[in-house]
């Protein structure tokens, strides 16, 4: 994995808001679940990297506040808190995607030189067999 702490950050250098969609409320059902009227589906940003990222209201009585998306799935749009006034319909916002910290992430950025991961090393379970070696018949001791 990515050991960027933040998206985007210098260490990273991708431009979220590159990546960045407007949209508008179409229904809530409180302050922290709602469905969206966004092309969050598109190819230049697929929906599931919407999951981590960010949403920030630009209209109602949220406008300003942001909070980070813990799902999204086709419209529907869950933060991990709530927003302080309950979200109305006709609301707009702005939603960034997130980063799965993955080389394919990178790859899908355009963003390898700055990965910040070692996707070529071998995982714990590949050093285990590195030093447990090769199997050995006969139970191995010296005797006869």
């Amino acid at each position: 994995a990515c050991n960027v702490e933040v998206f985007g950050d210098a260490r990273c250098g991708v431009d979220v808001d590159a990546y960045a969609v407007d949209g508008a409320v179409l229904a809530s059902s409180g302050s922290r679940t709602f469905t969206v009227d966004a092309d969050l589906g598109s190819p230049a940003t697929p929906a599931p990297r919407f999951t981590g990222g960010r949403v920030r209201f630009t209209s109602g009585l949220n406008a300003g506040y942001e909070k980070e998306i813990k799902s999204f799935a086709g419209t529907t749009v869950e933060c991990w808190e709530a927003f302080p006034f309950v979200v109305a319909e006709g609301d707009t916002l702005t939603m960034w995607p997130d980063c799965f910290r993955d080389l394919a992430s990178c790859k899908f950025y355009d963003n390898v030189p700055n990965h910040r991961g070692f996707p070529n090393l071998p995982g714990p379970d590949e050093l285990i067999k590195l030093r447990a070696g090769p199997a050995r018949k006969g139970g191995g001791g010296g005797g006869k």
